[in-house]
């Protein structure tokens, strides 16, 4: 994993830095790599009526980042 640039102003925004590199650099590959393993049906599939489906989730996640 890519190490930040070690300039930040103190240790808050170097954790801060690195987990954004962590959450870029090494999560996110591995999600999209098991959602494009996903068939829709699975993708869309919930155990019960209370429970969200991973599409849910993701949906949920997207609508966060913009």
């Amino acid at each position: 994993m890519r190490a930040t640039s070690r300039n930040a102003a103190n240790d808050a925004q170097e954790f801060i830095d690195s987990s954004r590199v962590f959450l870029r650099d090494d999560f996110l590959p591995k999600l999209l790599q098991c959602i494009q393993d996903m068939s829709d049906e699975d993708l869309w599939w919930r155990p019960n009526e209370e429970s969200n489906s991973a599409g849910n989730l993701i949906l949920h996640l997207c609508g966060n980042l913009r």
